[in-house]
């Protein structure tokens, strides 16, 4: 299952256009340090972090990350003047751990490599501004890539299997962080639209049929 834009939207709009506007009241801070390895290789992609930076921002939260994440070049320099303006500041959250992925499988298809599975798991721990746990999140997913879904790539189908294992973990984390009351209770914008896309990631976890491990400290 592929998630589509309009689903996403509330989540991705926000990293192409929250930083550099100037606000009046200082917003609350989630720091990601968040590291990605994938076939035992440190991804600078980031996939993860990209995917939480837009979450929060949407929840009205600024977000430092700690580890490499790809922003686009139009819109690196902002970023990255972004980025520096947190730095320094303590933050109200801090999400840490590892999201790692492994090649599991090719897929065959009369007797020809079509594509690839990847397998992955994740351990990401909350911390609250005096450095104490307050949430560990765990999960495990697979997902594929055929060469169909990148114009007869099959290398590119293996990044691409990769890539949507860790976004995929990544969704799975959204409804136990929104409706963690300290974090709920710092949210502003709407809320009820909020909660339509909140609903329907809990969904998508449903349907891979996979349950996310939560320990509340």
């Amino acid at each position: 299952m592929r998630i589509t834009l309009s689903l996403l939207a509330i989540f991705l709009l926000p990293l192409t256009s929250a930083y550099g506007k100037e606000e009046k009241k200082q917003k609350p801070l989630v720091v990601l340090n968040i590291k990605e390895k994938i076939d035992g290789k440190t991804s600078k992609r980031g996939y993860a972090s990209m995917f939480l930076t837009s979450f929060f921002q949407a929840l009205g939260f600024d977000v430092y990350n700690k580890q490499p994440m790809y922003v686009s070049k139009k819109k690196r320099k902002k970023f990255k003047e972004y980025q520096n303006a947190l730095k320094n500041k303590k933050p109200t959250f801090t999400i840490q751990g590892t999201i790692k992925v492994f090649l599991d499988r090719p897929i065959t298809f009369q007797g020809s490599t079509q594509g690839y599975v990847y397998r992955g798991a994740m351990k990401l721990t909350l911390l609250d501004k005096n450095n104490q746990e307050k949430l560990i999140i765990q999960d495990k997913h697979e997902h594929g890539a055929s060469r169909g879904s990148t114009n007869n790539n099959l290398p590119r189908a293996k990044k691409l299997a990769a890539k949507r294992t860790i976004v995929h973990l990544a969704y799975f984390t959204v409804p136990h962080l929104y409706y963690f009351k300290p974090i709920l209770n710092l949210v502003s914008g709407n809320k009820s639209k909020i909660e339509k896309r909140v609903k329907a990631f809990q969904k998508l976890r449903t349907k891979y049929k996979g349950k996310t491990k939560v320990l509340h400290k």
